[in-house]
């Protein structure tokens, strides 16, 4: 039954195995040649470049309503109009945003790989580190989902994304208000570090803990803790690259 099992697992160790049974699969992945780490990576990198010009088309929206909402009571010259969204302009955002992702990878591949030099009974591979970012990064696929099915159900951007929004939110205010509130500096930078802090990254480290003690046989609570230091490392990145 468990010959089985493990059989089942090296023919679909996917995402939805790493969901419903994270550390057998996680165990099926470090002893599978082919570990199809592509294909995490092409999903993450096709819901970034959705979620960017979905974001475009439901901001002029959302813009839209402001303008209407103001104009309703007062009808004075030309009802608002929907202004299209400048796609030339948007597609800029699409380098940025995947180059921000891939500094990402990066990071937490080259902080994994040093991290297993250095812990465990069993040395951490590039193609390790690489194959626990990447697939580590499905809770990240699942919130993309998420937010995208959010703005085109209600058309509404994710201004505020993780809880930067307790910060300082940055929702367009209606035309209605007298002035804009400028954030401080250092409002900017907690709101920066806060974007990345919701329930999908706690989901993330316990996915790339679980997977880093399969990996390199560390104890479970000493690689949840290696990949709490990781996110708060990747943290700070997003005050260089963004959130």
């Amino acid at each position: 039954m468990q010959a089985q099992t493990s059989a089942t697992l090296n023919r679909r160790a996917t995402g939805a195995g790493l969901l419903l049974r994270p550390r057998a699969t996680w165990r099926t992945l470090q002893t599978t040649p082919r570990r199809r780490a592509w294909l995490p990576a092409l999903l993450m990198a096709l819901l970034t470049v959705l979620l960017v010009f979905i974001s475009a088309r439901a901001d002029a929206i959302y813009r839209y309503r402001l303008a209407l909402d103001w104009f309703e009571p007062h009808s004075v010259g030309r009802p608002p109009e929907l202004n299209p969204v400048d796609v030339a302009a948007t597609a800029l955002q699409v380098p940025r945003e995947l180059g921000a992702l891939a500094l990402r990878w990066a990071l937490w591949t080259g902080a994994l790989f040093a991290a297993g030099c250095f812990v465990g009974r069993r040395r951490l591979t590039w193609g390790d580190a690489l194959t626990l970012t990447l697939w580590g990064w499905l809770p990240c696929i699942v919130r993309g989902l998420v937010q995208l099915v959010f703005m085109l159900v209600t058309r509404t951007p994710v201004y505020n994304p993780g809880l930067s929004g307790l910060v300082y939110d940055v929702t367009p205010p209606p035309l209605t208000a007298l002035r804009y509130v400028q954030p401080s500096p250092q409002q900017w930078a907690v709101a920066l570090l806060l974007r990345g802090v919701d329930l999908f990254a706690i989901w993330q480290l316990c996915l790339i803990g679980w997977g880093f003690a399969v990996f390199t046989l560390t104890p479970t609570r000493k690689a949840l803790a290696l990949a709490v230091g990781i996110w708060a490392l990747a943290l700070l990145s997003n005050l260089l690259i963004g959130g």
